[in-house]
């Protein structure tokens, strides 16, 4: 039998603020978005991934990503996502308007559309419903 199961959405402080941003610049999203063996944490329209990068994505006392967020990327972009990575130390030393400014070039970039052209792209199926992954039981 198929079980739905809920996803427990565990958004970190820089999540949130993003997704403020991403209010403010009026582009349609599902966060927490289950894609493959992953957890996106913002899908946008045209099938662009926000992955926010804190410390924990991080080797220690660098600013080079550990292997497991590398490969995460690489796995993501096989899969025919154009993938956004925000990192903290890029992200957190800018003001608001400077951030809003700096995300909307990486999502551009990343799309290789502007703003407005990703506001009109079909929205993904998973953002306008609920949350649920369908786990297959053994018998």
């Amino acid at each position: 039998n198929d079980v739905p199961v809920e996803i427990g959405i565990s958004s970190s402080k820089l999540q949130e603020r993003l997704g403020r941003h991403l209010d403010r610049l009026s582009l349609p999203r599902s966060q927490e978005e289950p894609v493959g063996p992953y957890v996106l944490d913002f899908a946008l329209p045209g099938r662009v991934a926000i992955e926010v990068n804190g410390y924990k994505h991080y080797y220690a006392f660098s600013q080079r990503l550990n292997a497991k967020s590398v490969l995460k990327v690489r796995i993501l972009e096989a899969m025919g996502w154009k993938v956004v990575s925000l990192p903290h130390f890029e992200w957190l030393p800018r003001t608001q308007d400077e951030r809003l400014i700096f995300l909307a070039k990486q999502i551009e970039e990343a799309a290789g559309c502007t703003i407005q052209e990703l506001r009109r792209h079909p929205a993904l199926p998973g953002m306008l419903q609920e949350k649920k992954i369908v786990v297959k039981r053994k018998r």
